[in-house]
């Protein structure tokens, strides 16, 4: 993780990484880079949150609440050793009420919360900068992917199979999730005039973007039911499938 040290660097080669994964086309590339980042944003995030929740509780006395301090500087050496310890030993003093403070315990308030307050506005500041190369990577994976959507149907964007398929099997399509893909490749096969394999493939590329989205509906009579396996009239003994309750049959919504 990458709160600690060279935010600056990891940040400057995560970007150009990007542009290279874009120029060569290298679309799995991208989508690891976006996964990173994503975990990068997560983790930033739940830390962001402790130190909201320290900043809060301390304020919530009366000697800190209204006390003006000034951001440091210089960066915490170990942060997560540090906050760790710093948890520890607020969480022992917001154990108590204010009236039994000791007079080092409220020092030990007023000495931390510079530290907590700068460390949460940097983490702030990190998270912008990754929210922003985020959103840049998600745009060079629509580029890669507009392109390869127009390869496989000989020219089409995204949003125009898409219309194409809310045409053909309206915006709620309702079949299981196997039959409804087979029927929409094999449309797509047919329409297109494109080998089986670049249906497959455009079929793919339309589940990846979110163009169609399988969901399953949970009816509210067995939200707190536990789930059945309905067995088969398959003979084949090796077969691990089994049917779908009727109730839980769900639907490809089609977006264009």
């Amino acid at each position: 993780m990458r709160i600690f040290q060279d935010f600056a660097q990891w940040f400057q080669t995560k970007d150009r990484n990007a542009m290279d994964f874009h120029l060569k086309k290298d679309t799995r590339n991208l989508q690891k880079t976006l996964q990173s980042l994503n975990d990068e944003l997560n983790e930033m995030k739940s830390i962001q949150h402790k130190l909201d929740i320290l900043i809060s509780k301390a304020r919530q006395f009366p000697d800190i609440k209204d006390i003006k301090v000034n951001l440091l500087k210089e960066e915490t050496a170990d942060f997560q050793g540090w906050l760790q310890r710093t948890e520890d030993k607020l969480d022992k003093i917001f154990a108590k009420k204010a009236e039994d403070l000791q007079d080092d315990e409220l020092q030990l308030l007023k000495a931390e919360l510079p530290r907590l307050l700068t460390e949460q506005r940097r983490l702030a500041n990190r998270i912008q900068k990754i929210l922003e190369i985020i959103a840049k990577t998600r745009f060079l994976i629509d580029d890669l992917n507009e392109d390869l959507c127009k390869q496989l149907s000989g020219g089409r964007s995204l949003a125009e199979v898409g219309e194409t398929l809310l045409h053909k099997f309206s915006r709620e399509f309702r079949e299981d999730y196997f039959s409804g893909k087979e029927d929409i490749i094999a449309f797509l096969e047919d329409h297109y005039k494109i080998s089986k394999k670049s249906a497959i493939e455009l079929f793919n590329l339309l589940e990846e973007t979110g163009t169609i989205v399988y969901h399953i509906e949970i009816p509210e009579n067995i939200k707190n039911q536990p789930l059945l396996y309905y067995g088969t009239d398959w003979d084949d003994p090796m077969m691990d499938y089994v049917s779908t309750p009727v109730e839980l049959f769900g639907f490809w919504e089609i977006k264009s």
